[in-house]
């Protein structure tokens, strides 16, 4: 009885490691879960994700959801790496979201001034 009860328990082992693998697999080709977006990225500071969205071919002056891009989310949320390397990649300083407002606004109202100042640079 024991000895079946031990190979029970080993055969769900596997298939629980043959789920997990599967899973693993599928999240890394995008086939399990949505993936984020480049603005949803910059806003969270996933800078990992904005990199893949631009490699994809996202375009980096995109509007998320709620009328922002990425930059300006970047900016209001003060992830300095994340905007700095938007503009290298060509995002627009000065484009104005669905409220009317630019990045140096939202790095303002962010209080950001490290990125502040790195937008009046830029723009």
């Amino acid at each position: 009885m024991m000895f079946i009860s031990m190979k029970e328990g080993i055969r769900r082992k596997m298939r629980l490691s043959l789920y997990t693998i599967v899973c693993i697999c599928l999240l890394y080709i995008g086939g399990c879960v949505q993936t984020k977006s480049l603005v949803q990225s910059a806003g969270i500071g996933d800078f990992e994700s904005v990199k893949h969205a631009l490699k994809s071919g996202e375009d980096v002056n995109t509007l998320g959801k709620y009328g922002s891009t990425a930059l300006q989310d970047a900016s209001f949320s003060g992830h300095e790496d994340i905007v700095r390397f938007l503009l290298k990649n060509g995002a627009n300083v000065n484009f104005k979201g669905r409220a009317g407002m630019t990045a140096l606004h939202y790095a303002t109202k962010g209080g950001n001034k490290n990125i502040v100042r790195l937008l009046l640079d830029n723009g």
